[in-house]
């Protein structure tokens, strides 16, 4: 392994959270309400659990190939038509995956900050800068990931506590209005941000240290913290009617956040 290009399982979990929590805790928030209403925080609890359960499943993967490239891994030992079927689904899905994450991120920026600005442009500039970090290495996204996240974090507690006078927690009564059906619908949805866990055995070869069950564990408690968070601040400001009428929730928490009088 080039150690210049590997990263340790921390900074692994640390991308993990930017790159599947833009789906859990942006994009996934407005269907969980639709879905489940008031009752969505439930849904994300359940899939956590369920998720706890599932990841041995990806220690295992990870034990057995000793951390091995996972396409060399299956090139050695398994049939090669079978390999290439899977190298060639797997490129559809992240394919696929980049195409709806690049739609959903050019949305909210043209939504949110630059209404004007043509979205041809947004997306040139955009599918750069990921050109030119997927042009470098893992370590340099990783070290670039740090910075960005601990932005993210901190701005997310700042309007989350900025918003604490507006938060009504009676609207997240009474629970199970509507029964268990909605919450067992909604999984789906979550479900579909934490399964993405599964794209970390296609880093493994960048870490040195094998990945255990604390660490995937971890991974996927600091998930479900980053969807519940602003999904139960999206309930108790805005009720689970209006939360479930908006595109990105979160992002409509920084419309009434407000210091004093005047900013």
């Amino acid at each position: 392994m080039n150690k210049s290009d590997s990263i340790s399982v921390f900074q692994l979990i640390l991308l993990s959270m930017t790159f599947i929590g833009l789906k859990t805790h942006v994009m996934l928030i407005s269907p969980l309400i639709k879905t489940a209403g008031r009752d969505a925080w439930i849904t994300v609890l359940l899939t956590c659990l369920l998720t706890l359960i599932w990841v041995p499943l990806l220690v295992y993967v990870n034990k057995k190939t000793k951390g091995e490239h996972l396409f060399q891994w299956m090139k050695k030992h398994m049939n090669k038509s079978f390999t290439n079927v899977v190298i060639f689904l797997t490129i559809a899905y992240l394919t696929i995956m980049e195409v709806v994450t690049l739609r959903e991120t050019i949305t909210w920026i043209n939504i949110i900050f630059l209404q004007r600005t043509p979205l041809i442009i947004l997306v040139l500039l955009f599918g750069f800068t990921c050109c030119l970090l997927a042009a470098t290495s893992i370590r340099t996204i990783s070290i670039v990931n740090v910075f960005l996240l601990f932005f993210i974090v901190i701005l997310g507690f700042f309007v989350s506590f900025t918003n604490f006078q507006f938060k009504d927690y009676s609207l997240l009564q009474p629970v199970l209005e509507n029964g268990y059906f909605p919450v067992i619908k909604s999984i789906v949805f979550q479900g579909s941000g934490m399964v993405e866990l599964l794209l970390l055995l296609f880093l493994q070869h960048k870490v040195p240290q094998p990945i255990r069950y604390k660490h995937l564990a971890v991974a996927a408690i600091l998930l479900t913290g980053l969807t519940i968070g602003p999904l139960i601040g999206a309930i108790t400001e805005f009720g689970p009617v209006e939360a479930s009428k908006q595109r990105f929730p979160p992002y409509e928490e920084w419309g009434i956040a407000s210091l004093g009088k005047f900013i």
